[in-house]
């Protein structure tokens, strides 16, 4: 009993995963409803456990769950985009103000080699190279505020931001603007200067927000081309 209860749990979390993946980078479309019969073949699984998969989503705010008519993607406006970048500042700006306050001067030397083996990162690395990297950077602060709620805040907000920073650092004067304002916050974290840090850090969050909302809307209109994932 107790095995197979695990071998459930397991494949629960395996679809879990796998449907997260499709949602952070937007591989159904926005505001449509899933089909659960259509799911529940594409990962051969029931829709019981489906259903729990889909309610564990939701309460995470991936998707969200109409009475009596079933679970929907939600949309992703403007007014989204600019609530998602309003909290994100709030988080960032503790986090670099906990990090300058609490990291030790070996983390703060392990946080410039990173910062160092990201200059092997070229404006020639592949979109997702460099997404990867700059989630990694703002984890790494976060990780240095010795506050793990913070520190699981930053990592949620990542996978919420994931597909906007993808369009982002597909413009080679954005992946030039990140890279440079990545090494004026870590200066500023070497020398624990908080006002020139949150400087740098609102700069870096907020820069060409209305440009990404545009280029959200036409990568979106893009990825639609293919086959969506819910049939």
């Amino acid at each position: 009993m107790l095995k197979s209860a695990s071998k459930t749990t397991s494949r629960v979390d395996k679809v879990y995963d796998e449907m997260k993946t499709l949602l952070v980078n937007y591989r159904f479309r926005l505001g449509e409803r899933l089909n659960e019969v259509a799911l529940s073949k594409k990962f051969e699984v029931s829709r019981t456990p489906l259903r729990e998969v889909f309610n564990r989503l939701t309460a995470e705010g991936w998707l969200l769950f109409v009475p009596n008519k079933g679970f929907f993607c939600r949309s992703l406006e403007a007014q989204t985009i600019i609530d998602l970048y309003e909290v994100r500042q709030h988080l960032e700006e503790m986090s670099l103000c906990l990090a300058i306050e609490r990291a030790t001067e070996e983390d703060i030397a392990d946080l410039a080699e990173f910062g160092r083996d990201i200059c092997f990162v070229s404006e020639a690395s592949s979109t997702e190279l460099l997404v990867k990297r700059d989630e990694e950077f703002h984890q790494k602060i976060a990780n240095l505020s010795n506050n793990s709620e913070l520190s699981r805040a930053i990592r949620v907000m990542n996978e919420r931001l994931h597909f906007i920073r993808w369009v982002s650092l597909e413009n080679p004067e954005q992946r030039q603007a990140t890279y440079e304002e990545h090494h004026q916050i870590l200066d500023a974290i070497r020398t624990r200067n908080v006002d020139a840090g949150l400087r740098v850090m609102r700069a870096h969050i907020n820069c060409h927000r209305d440009d990404i909302i545009k280029l959200v809307k036409e990568s979106i209109a893009r990825l639609y081309v293919n086959e969506p994932c819910n049939n």
